[in-house]
């Protein structure tokens, strides 16, 4: 099972158990892949800010086009 699956389960199982929570409509706005940040005692702006600081570049997938020029010389 991976992860998205689990995390729909858990919230399916949780729903179960406390339909009072709201798990259901948290599970039915799950499309695709999804990740949650929890956080406490911080703004949204200080979020973005640490997000920005740790995302990467990755690989081209076989399909997709570079976002950058890359040139080899012959």
């Amino acid at each position: 099972m991976g992860k998205n699956t689990m995390i729909r389960k858990a919230l399916q199982i949780g729903h179960e158990r406390h339909p009072e929570a709201g798990m259901d409509k948290l599970r039915a706005a799950m499309v695709g892949n999804r990740g949650f940040i929890f956080a406490k005692n911080c703004t949204l702006d200080y979020i973005r800010e640490v997000l920005s600081k740790h995302t990467r570049e990755s690989a081209a997938k076989a399909g997709q086009t570079s976002v950058v020029d890359w040139f080899i010389p012959s």
